[in-house]
């Protein structure tokens, strides 16, 4: 049902160790080498995910427990959505506060917020589109032209000091 996939380099995510799952979720590691794989391998990697919702996560964070209940309850209903999950309100510094109000202005969430949607309307979209300086800034504004986001799910729990892709 649920397809958390870590978006990192190989060598990045070589030295995490992911979170444990249930029957009904999978973990996927990106493992990229250079940036210009990072469409194409995210492509492959959606398309043969077996799950309907995907969630893309910055290396070192996971999802809460009742965020995963709302994301099952989303792939059980099987209808088109997306959004993102919520600031921890535990990082409180000058760059998070810019980052919250881009986030609410643009509807673009920032990297270590992390982005889901269902696997048909990625593919409807024709995927991710391009990663920039915001990796999810295409993928939002694509998702945004078919529809309203969900409201944003709680924050994720991050067990690492820096949220990046590489």
């Amino acid at each position: 049902m649920l397809n958390f996939i870590i978006l990192g380099s190989e060598q990045r995510l070589q030295k995490l160790s992911f979170f444990k799952t249930d029957t009904h979720e999978s973990v996927l590691p990106l493992n990229f080498n250079h940036k210009e794989e990072i469409v194409t391998m995210l492509d492959i990697l959606i398309a043969n995910a077996d799950g309907n919702i995907i969630i893309l996560l910055p290396p070192g964070c996971q999802p809460t427990q009742s965020a995963r209940k709302i994301l099952k309850k989303m792939a059980l209903i099987n209808q088109p959505s997306w959004g993102w999950f919520a600031f921890n309100s535990r990082r409180k510094n000058f760059l998070q506060h810019l980052k919250k109000a881009n986030t609410f202005l643009r509807h673009i969430p920032s990297l270590e917020q992390g982005i889901f949607f269902s696997k048909d309307l990625y593919f409807s979209l024709g995927g991710i589109g391009a990663i920039n300086l915001m990796p999810f800034e295409e993928i939002a504004k694509r998702l945004y032209s078919r529809i309203d986001p969900q409201k944003t799910l709680p924050a994720l729990i991050i067990r690492s000091k820096d949220v990046k892709i590489t």
